[in-house]
């Protein structure tokens, strides 16, 4: 399981996914303590729509992109009080509190999933 974006649907059929993300099993596999069991990961897995699509995805830095690539999803990778800044800035000129958002979940989950349904789903995510 290790690499691939599991949560994207890359290896969400995996066996016994749910205690990769709680606590693992003895002397099989370590577990990542994402979640307190794999009764609760069961549950979080039902609730999160998934893409049986594998999305295309391209990256890279800020000014490398080239002209007329105008980015879908901008991810940063900072540490808690930069990113806290970054929420208030994103707010800054909006009447609403959406500016950003930032749900739970590993990285992958985080930087590929939840702004792939962000941009295909935006219905059935926040």
């Amino acid at each position: 399981m290790e690499g691939l974006c599991v949560i994207s649907d890359f290896g969400s059929n995996a066996p016994d996914f749910e205690y990769f993300l709680s606590y693992g099993i003895p002397g099989k596999m370590e577990g990542e303590r994402y979640k307190k069991s794999p009764e609760t990961v069961i549950n979080v897995m039902k609730s999160l729509p998934f893409s049986r699509r594998r999305p295309d995805i391209s990256s890279s830095k800020v000014g490398q992109a080239g002209s007329g690539n105008e980015p879908e999803v901008v991810i940063f990778l900072a540490s808690p009080d930069v990113v806290s800044g970054l929420f208030t800035l994103a707010n800054y000129d909006r009447e609403d509190v959406n500016g950003a958002f930032l749900p739970f979940g590993a990285g992958c989950g985080t930087i590929v999933h939840y702004p792939y349904l962000r941009r295909t789903l935006p219905s059935r995510v926040p």
